[in-house]
């Protein structure tokens, strides 16, 4: 009982911790929620369907049609099922997720090239992007991808993604606005201290995500008001697990990308996940932000 007994407290924001997406513990978990559409966390095969057809339209739109060493750009393929379809209309592409059994799942289903890489990771990001310069006709980051990576990591993907851009090319994202789960947590977005939402011990279900058989859990969540950001904490065996989520104003992320980047354009900012609309995220709206490159790679 006494291993209960502890004192909390708050992450560092952005500090770095195991990931249920990547660990071996949680992993393969992760990508039997991703193909159980019934489970949440999975979207339903229509809505997958449904984004497909916008990025579609935005390849259509942009005139982006198939060439020789165009490639499209998953940059959170999980197992396959965005980018499958481009695939199979004789496009290439890369997908890139950071769960090596969703892209292990991916390898079977279809020839591309699948990458499994933690995009948090500086060596292995510039490696992945090396051979891209000039190439990429589509890139995109779905199901709120772009609000879990540190600003740090997302101002060095836009740099790899601007330089992997063709001319007309797209990149696209969606994310969700500022996160209030209780009005306690609106009313301390004046403070600057970190606000511990809620904290509590369990033990897991049998053959449940966390494995078969029971395991004490620790579960906290964070709200970070002055960043607009928020941590979801699970401890277990030892393992501290952490998934970083930052609400964002769809016209300021637009803005900043475009004062660092002026050689894109926003070509769509819209509510909903690249035509689909999706709960809130803890409150937070979904939107969807397409850039376009309008000048080449110098």
């Amino acid at each position: 009982m006494s291993n209960w007994v502890r004192e909390i407290l708050p992450p560092q924001p952005w500090q770095q911790f195991a990931s249920i997406y990547s660990h071996p513990r949680t992993a393969r978990t992760c990508v039997r929620v991703l193909q159980d559409s019934s489970r949440e966390g999975s979207l339903p095969p229509t809505m997958k369907t449904q984004q497909v057809h916008y990025l579609q339209k935005l390849l259509d739109q942009n005139r982006l049609k198939p060439e020789r060493d165009a490639v499209i750009l998953d940059l959170a393929c999980g197992t396959g099922d965005h980018l499958f379809t481009f695939l199979i209309q004789g496009r290439q592409g890369r997908g890139i997720d950071i769960n090596p059994y969703a892209i292990k799942v991916a390898e079977k289903r279809a020839l591309g090239n699948w990458i499994a890489l933690d995009l948090e990771r500086a060596p292995d990001r510039e490696r992945t992007f090396a051979d891209l310069k000039g190439r990429a006709q589509l890139v995109y980051m779905v199901y709120g991808t772009w609000c879990t990576l540190s600003p740090p990591t997302r101002i060095a993907l836009m740099d790899e993604i601007s330089r992997a851009l063709a001319p007309g090319g797209v990149f696209v994202f969606d994310g969700f606005t500022y996160m209030h789960r209780t009005k306690d947590s609106q009313e301390s977005s004046f403070k600057d201290a970190p606000l511990l939402e809620s904290s509590e011990s369990y033990w897991s279900d049998w053959g449940g995500f966390w494995g078969f058989f029971p395991t004490p859990i620790t579960e906290e969540h964070w709200h970070f008001p002055r960043q607009a950001l928020r941590a979801e904490m699970y401890t277990l065996g030892g393992v501290k697990f952490c998934t970083w989520k930052q609400g964002m104003d769809p016209h300021l992320e637009g803005s900043k990308i475009l004062d660092r980047y002026p050689d894109f354009e926003v070509i769509d900012r819209s509510p909903g996940s690249f035509g689909v609309n999706l709960p809130p995220e803890e409150g937070g709206k979904w939107f969807t932000l397409a850039l376009r490159k309008t000048v080449e790679n110098k």
